[in-house]
Protein backbone atom coordinates (compact mmCIF):
# COMPACT_ATOMS: atom_id res chain seq x y z
CA UNK A 1 0.00 0.00 0.00
CA UNK A 2 1.48 3.27 -1.18
CA UNK A 3 1.38 6.54 0.98
CA UNK A 4 1.76 9.89 0.17
CA UNK A 5 0.26 13.37 0.72
CA UNK A 6 -2.42 15.58 -0.77
CA UNK A 7 -3.15 19.18 0.46
CA UNK A 8 -1.95 17.91 3.94
CA UNK A 9 -3.87 14.42 4.24
CA UNK A 10 -2.09 11.15 4.06
CA UNK A 11 -3.50 9.27 1.04
CA UNK A 12 -3.33 5.37 1.43
CA UNK A 13 -3.35 3.36 -2.17
CA UNK A 14 -2.61 0.06 -4.23
CA UNK A 15 -1.36 1.39 -7.53
CA UNK A 16 -1.83 -2.43 -8.57
CA UNK A 17 -5.07 -2.99 -7.13
CA UNK A 18 -7.40 0.11 -6.50
CA UNK A 19 -10.48 -0.89 -5.86
CA UNK A 20 -12.41 1.60 -8.20
CA UNK A 21 -11.24 3.09 -11.45
CA UNK A 22 -12.30 6.56 -12.36
CA UNK A 23 -12.85 6.87 -16.24
CA UNK A 24 -12.64 10.37 -17.92
CA UNK A 25 -12.29 11.17 -21.57
CA UNK A 26 -11.20 14.77 -21.97
CA UNK A 27 -11.21 16.98 -25.70
CA UNK A 28 -11.04 20.72 -24.87
CA UNK A 29 -12.25 20.44 -21.48
CA UNK A 30 -9.91 23.72 -20.45
CA UNK A 31 -12.80 25.53 -18.84
CA UNK A 32 -13.78 23.13 -15.83
CA UNK A 33 -11.20 20.56 -16.06
CA UNK A 34 -9.41 21.24 -12.45
CA UNK A 35 -12.53 21.76 -10.96
CA UNK A 36 -13.64 18.60 -12.14
CA UNK A 37 -10.05 17.10 -11.60
CA UNK A 38 -10.23 18.23 -8.47
CA UNK A 39 -13.32 17.15 -7.22
CA UNK A 40 -11.93 13.32 -7.78
CA UNK A 41 -8.59 13.69 -6.16
CA UNK A 42 -10.10 15.05 -2.68
CA UNK A 43 -12.43 11.83 -2.14
CA UNK A 44 -12.85 10.77 1.26
CA UNK A 45 -12.21 7.01 -0.74
CA UNK A 46 -8.70 7.50 -1.59
CA UNK A 47 -7.97 3.78 -3.11
CA UNK A 48 -8.60 4.25 -6.80
CA UNK A 49 -6.69 4.77 -9.69
CA UNK A 50 -7.98 8.09 -12.33
CA UNK A 51 -7.64 6.40 -15.29
CA UNK A 52 -7.78 9.67 -18.07
CA UNK A 53 -8.00 9.57 -21.66
CA UNK A 54 -6.85 12.81 -23.32
CA UNK A 55 -8.77 12.17 -26.88
CA UNK A 56 -6.23 15.02 -28.87
CA UNK A 57 -7.19 17.89 -27.15
CA UNK A 58 -5.88 21.35 -28.53
CA UNK A 59 -6.42 23.45 -26.23
CA UNK A 60 -4.67 24.07 -23.12
CA UNK A 61 -6.08 21.03 -21.42
CA UNK A 62 -2.82 18.87 -21.82
CA UNK A 63 -0.67 21.48 -19.64
CA UNK A 64 -3.45 21.14 -16.74
CA UNK A 65 -3.88 17.49 -16.83
CA UNK A 66 0.31 17.72 -16.58
CA UNK A 67 0.18 19.92 -13.44
CA UNK A 68 -0.72 16.92 -11.61
CA UNK A 69 1.76 14.92 -9.80
CA UNK A 70 -1.51 12.77 -8.01
CA UNK A 71 0.02 9.53 -8.79
CA UNK A 72 -3.35 8.32 -8.96
CA UNK A 73 -3.78 9.81 -12.27
CA UNK A 74 -2.92 7.67 -15.20
CA UNK A 75 -2.85 9.76 -18.46
CA UNK A 76 -3.49 8.35 -21.35
CA UNK A 77 -2.82 10.68 -24.59
CA UNK A 78 -4.71 9.27 -28.15
CA UNK A 79 -2.41 9.45 -31.46
CA UNK A 80 -5.38 10.24 -33.03
CA UNK A 81 -9.08 11.76 -31.78
CA UNK A 82 -11.16 8.53 -31.47
CA UNK A 83 -13.93 10.33 -29.89
CA UNK A 84 -16.11 9.57 -26.98
CA UNK A 85 -17.54 6.21 -27.65
CA UNK A 86 -13.93 4.46 -28.77
CA UNK A 87 -12.03 6.53 -25.84
CA UNK A 88 -14.46 5.38 -22.87
CA UNK A 89 -14.08 1.73 -24.53
CA UNK A 90 -10.62 1.96 -24.72
CA UNK A 91 -10.24 3.27 -21.02
CA UNK A 92 -12.63 0.09 -19.64
CA UNK A 93 -10.23 -2.22 -21.25
CA UNK A 94 -7.41 -0.47 -19.78
CA UNK A 95 -8.67 -0.34 -16.30
CA UNK A 96 -7.68 -2.17 -12.87
CA UNK A 97 -10.36 -1.46 -10.79
CA UNK A 98 -13.19 -3.95 -9.59
CA UNK A 99 -15.32 -0.95 -10.15
CA UNK A 100 -15.88 1.78 -12.85
CA UNK A 101 -16.98 5.43 -12.05
CA UNK A 102 -17.58 7.49 -14.83
CA UNK A 103 -16.94 10.98 -14.56
CA UNK A 104 -16.93 14.09 -17.45
CA UNK A 105 -14.70 16.72 -17.93
CA UNK A 106 -16.95 19.37 -16.82
CA UNK A 107 -18.87 17.95 -13.82
CA UNK A 108 -18.06 17.79 -10.19
CA UNK A 109 -18.29 14.95 -7.56
CA UNK A 110 -19.14 15.44 -3.89
CA UNK A 111 -16.56 14.32 -1.85
CA UNK A 112 -18.13 11.45 -0.18
CA UNK A 113 -19.53 10.23 -3.78
CA UNK A 114 -16.92 7.09 -4.12
CA UNK A 115 -17.43 6.26 -0.10
CA UNK A 116 -20.83 6.27 -1.05
CA UNK A 117 -21.39 4.39 -3.97
CA UNK A 118 -18.65 1.63 -3.11
CA UNK A 119 -20.46 0.77 0.64
CA UNK A 120 -23.67 0.56 -0.97
CA UNK A 121 -22.10 -1.63 -3.99
CA UNK A 122 -19.87 -3.62 -1.60
CA UNK A 123 -23.22 -4.73 1.04
CA UNK A 124 -25.05 -6.52 -1.89
CA UNK A 125 -24.09 -9.50 -3.18
CA UNK A 126 -25.60 -9.20 -6.43
CA UNK A 127 -24.31 -6.98 -9.28
CA UNK A 128 -25.42 -3.50 -9.22
CA UNK A 129 -25.68 -0.27 -11.34
CA UNK A 130 -26.33 2.35 -9.40
CA UNK A 131 -26.62 6.06 -10.17
CA UNK A 132 -27.96 9.22 -9.77
CA UNK A 133 -30.69 10.98 -11.64
CA UNK A 134 -31.83 15.04 -11.98
CA UNK A 135 -35.30 14.21 -12.79
CA UNK A 136 -37.40 15.03 -10.39
CA UNK A 137 -40.48 12.48 -11.38
CA UNK A 138 -37.87 9.84 -11.23
CA UNK A 139 -37.16 11.15 -7.50
CA UNK A 140 -41.03 11.34 -6.68
CA UNK A 141 -41.84 7.98 -7.94
CA UNK A 142 -39.28 6.43 -5.94
CA UNK A 143 -40.18 7.64 -3.17
CA UNK A 144 -43.44 6.29 -2.80
CA UNK A 145 -42.20 3.08 -4.59
CA UNK A 146 -41.49 -0.38 -2.31
CA UNK A 147 -37.86 -1.43 -2.71
CA UNK A 148 -38.80 -4.41 -3.68
CA UNK A 149 -40.08 -3.04 -6.83
CA UNK A 150 -37.44 -0.31 -8.16
CA UNK A 151 -34.77 -2.42 -9.54
CA UNK A 152 -37.44 -3.75 -12.35
CA UNK A 153 -39.15 -0.14 -12.11
CA UNK A 154 -35.84 1.88 -12.73
CA UNK A 155 -34.95 -1.02 -15.93
CA UNK A 156 -38.53 -0.70 -17.02
CA UNK A 157 -38.29 3.50 -16.87
CA UNK A 158 -35.52 3.44 -19.72
CA UNK A 159 -38.36 2.98 -22.15
CA UNK A 160 -39.05 6.71 -21.85
CA UNK A 161 -36.28 7.59 -22.35
CA UNK A 162 -32.58 8.30 -20.00
CA UNK A 163 -33.03 10.02 -17.31
CA UNK A 164 -29.33 8.35 -15.42
CA UNK A 165 -26.38 11.25 -15.00
CA UNK A 166 -23.76 10.21 -16.90
CA UNK A 167 -20.81 10.71 -14.31
CA UNK A 168 -22.79 9.29 -11.49
CA UNK A 169 -22.33 5.55 -12.92
CA UNK A 170 -20.88 3.31 -10.96
CA UNK A 171 -20.99 -0.26 -11.90
CA UNK A 172 -18.80 -3.85 -11.37
CA UNK A 173 -16.47 -4.12 -14.09
CA UNK A 174 -17.51 -6.21 -16.99
CA UNK A 175 -17.28 -7.44 -20.45
CA UNK A 176 -19.59 -4.99 -21.44
CA UNK A 177 -18.59 -1.69 -23.16
CA UNK A 178 -20.73 1.20 -25.45
CA UNK A 179 -21.76 0.04 -28.52
CA UNK A 180 -19.60 2.05 -31.13
CA UNK A 181 -22.18 2.46 -33.77
CA UNK A 182 -23.03 5.61 -31.00
CA UNK A 183 -21.16 8.61 -31.52
CA UNK A 184 -24.18 10.26 -29.19
CA UNK A 185 -26.17 8.83 -26.19
CA UNK A 186 -23.94 6.34 -26.17
CA UNK A 187 -24.52 6.07 -22.47
CA UNK A 188 -28.00 5.64 -22.40
CA UNK A 189 -27.10 2.60 -25.21
CA UNK A 190 -25.14 0.88 -22.22
CA UNK A 191 -27.64 1.44 -19.64
CA UNK A 192 -30.12 -0.70 -21.50
CA UNK A 193 -27.63 -3.26 -22.29
CA UNK A 194 -26.91 -3.10 -18.62
CA UNK A 195 -30.62 -4.14 -17.66
CA UNK A 196 -29.80 -7.99 -18.49
CA UNK A 197 -26.81 -8.01 -16.22
CA UNK A 198 -27.16 -5.73 -13.25
CA UNK A 199 -30.28 -4.68 -10.92
CA UNK A 200 -30.41 -0.54 -10.82
CA UNK A 201 -30.37 1.37 -7.88
CA UNK A 202 -31.24 5.00 -8.18
CA UNK A 203 -28.97 7.23 -5.14
CA UNK A 204 -31.57 10.11 -3.39
CA UNK A 205 -28.29 11.65 -2.33
CA UNK A 206 -26.89 13.62 -4.68
CA UNK A 207 -23.45 12.10 -5.88
CA UNK A 208 -22.67 15.08 -8.92
CA UNK A 209 -23.00 18.32 -10.61
CA UNK A 210 -23.51 18.09 -14.04
CA UNK A 211 -23.07 21.14 -15.87
CA UNK A 212 -24.81 22.04 -19.08
CA UNK A 213 -23.44 25.03 -20.96
CA UNK A 214 -22.89 26.12 -24.43
CA UNK A 215 -19.75 23.54 -25.63
CA UNK A 216 -21.40 20.45 -23.34
CA UNK A 217 -21.71 17.22 -25.31
CA UNK A 218 -25.77 17.85 -24.20
CA UNK A 219 -25.60 21.27 -25.61
CA UNK A 220 -24.12 20.49 -28.99
CA UNK A 221 -25.05 18.31 -32.47
CA UNK A 222 -28.64 17.72 -30.62
CA UNK A 223 -30.41 17.05 -33.63
CA UNK A 224 -27.97 13.53 -33.72
CA UNK A 225 -27.75 13.09 -30.27
CA UNK A 226 -32.16 13.07 -30.45
CA UNK A 227 -31.77 10.58 -33.48
CA UNK A 228 -29.47 8.40 -31.75
CA UNK A 229 -32.06 8.63 -28.72
CA UNK A 230 -34.70 7.68 -30.27
CA UNK A 231 -32.72 4.75 -32.12
CA UNK A 232 -31.56 3.29 -28.99
CA UNK A 233 -35.16 3.59 -27.69
CA UNK A 234 -36.54 1.93 -30.41
CA UNK A 235 -34.57 -0.81 -29.95
CA UNK A 236 -35.14 -1.67 -26.40
CA UNK A 237 -39.11 -1.39 -26.95
CA UNK A 238 -38.51 -4.25 -29.88
CA UNK A 239 -36.39 -6.40 -27.72
CA UNK A 240 -39.00 -6.51 -24.67
CA UNK A 241 -42.22 -6.51 -27.27
CA UNK A 242 -41.04 -8.35 -30.31
CA UNK A 243 -43.12 -5.93 -32.21
CA UNK A 244 -42.70 -2.56 -33.86
CA UNK A 245 -44.70 0.00 -32.09
CA UNK A 246 -45.24 4.08 -34.28
CA UNK A 247 -41.62 5.31 -34.25
CA UNK A 248 -43.25 8.75 -33.55
CA UNK A 249 -45.58 7.63 -30.93
CA UNK A 250 -42.72 6.41 -28.79
CA UNK A 251 -40.09 9.06 -29.51
CA UNK A 252 -42.54 11.91 -27.75
CA UNK A 253 -42.43 9.67 -24.58
CA UNK A 254 -39.19 11.63 -24.12
CA UNK A 255 -40.00 14.98 -24.75
CA UNK A 256 -40.93 16.43 -21.38
CA UNK A 257 -41.71 19.77 -23.15
CA UNK A 258 -44.23 17.88 -25.31
CA UNK A 259 -48.09 18.87 -24.14
CA UNK A 260 -50.26 16.44 -25.06
CA UNK A 261 -53.90 17.25 -26.04
CA UNK A 262 -57.06 14.71 -25.68
CA UNK A 263 -56.64 12.87 -28.83
CA UNK A 264 -53.15 12.31 -27.82
CA UNK A 265 -54.01 10.80 -24.70
CA UNK A 266 -56.26 8.41 -25.79
CA UNK A 267 -53.56 7.06 -28.10
CA UNK A 268 -51.12 6.71 -25.37
CA UNK A 269 -53.75 5.22 -23.21
CA UNK A 270 -54.43 2.16 -25.85
CA UNK A 271 -50.51 2.12 -26.29
CA UNK A 272 -50.22 1.57 -22.52
CA UNK A 273 -52.72 -0.92 -22.14
CA UNK A 274 -50.82 -2.70 -25.00
CA UNK A 275 -47.95 -2.90 -23.49
CA UNK A 276 -48.61 -3.53 -19.72
CA UNK A 277 -50.85 -6.77 -21.48
CA UNK A 278 -47.56 -7.87 -23.25
CA UNK A 279 -44.82 -7.16 -20.38
CA UNK A 280 -47.10 -8.77 -17.76
CA UNK A 281 -47.12 -12.03 -19.78
CA UNK A 282 -42.80 -11.93 -19.00
CA UNK A 283 -41.57 -13.48 -16.00
CA UNK A 284 -38.61 -11.23 -15.52
CA UNK A 285 -40.41 -8.29 -14.09
CA UNK A 286 -42.88 -7.70 -10.71
CA UNK A 287 -46.66 -7.49 -11.61
CA UNK A 288 -46.38 -4.39 -9.52
CA UNK A 289 -43.37 -2.50 -10.83
CA UNK A 290 -45.42 -2.86 -14.19
CA UNK A 291 -48.39 -1.07 -13.13
CA UNK A 292 -46.55 1.17 -11.23
CA UNK A 293 -44.17 2.28 -14.25
CA UNK A 294 -47.35 3.11 -16.67
CA UNK A 295 -49.31 4.68 -13.97
CA UNK A 296 -46.44 7.33 -13.11
CA UNK A 297 -45.96 8.13 -16.26
CA UNK A 298 -49.74 8.25 -16.99
CA UNK A 299 -49.47 10.91 -14.17
CA UNK A 300 -46.70 13.00 -15.70
CA UNK A 301 -48.09 13.30 -19.46
CA UNK A 302 -52.02 14.33 -18.03
CA UNK A 303 -50.40 17.02 -15.80
CA UNK A 304 -49.06 18.76 -18.24
CA UNK A 305 -51.70 18.04 -20.80
CA UNK A 306 -53.75 19.99 -22.84
CA UNK A 307 -57.48 19.92 -21.71
CA UNK A 308 -61.22 21.69 -23.53
CA UNK A 309 -62.73 21.60 -20.30
CA UNK A 310 -62.43 20.46 -16.90
CA UNK A 311 -64.70 17.28 -17.21
CA UNK A 312 -62.61 16.07 -19.65
CA UNK A 313 -59.15 16.74 -17.32
CA UNK A 314 -60.81 15.00 -14.37
CA UNK A 315 -61.51 12.06 -17.00
CA UNK A 316 -57.77 11.79 -17.79
CA UNK A 317 -56.24 12.44 -14.37
CA UNK A 318 -58.60 10.69 -11.95
CA UNK A 319 -60.61 7.84 -13.90
CA UNK A 320 -57.50 6.05 -15.66
CA UNK A 321 -55.97 3.52 -13.77
CA UNK A 322 -53.22 0.89 -14.34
Amino acid sequence: MAKFFRNGKLIEWDSENPTITCLMSVYNGETYLKEAIDSILDQSYSNFEYLIINDCSTDNSVSILKSYDDPRIRLIHNDVNLGLTKSLNKGLSMAKGKYIARMDADDWSFQDRFKFQLDFHESKKEAYFSFDTNDNDIVKSLNKIDQSYINDYLRLRLLFGNYINHSSAFFLKSSIHYDISYKRTQDYKLWIEFVNYYKFHCHFEKLVEIRIHSKSISSQNKKEQQFAANLAQENYFYSLFGIQFDRFVINRLMNKQDRFNSNDLVIYYNLFIEMKQILMKKSEFQRKSIQLLFNTKWNEITKSAKYENIFVKFRFNKMVKF
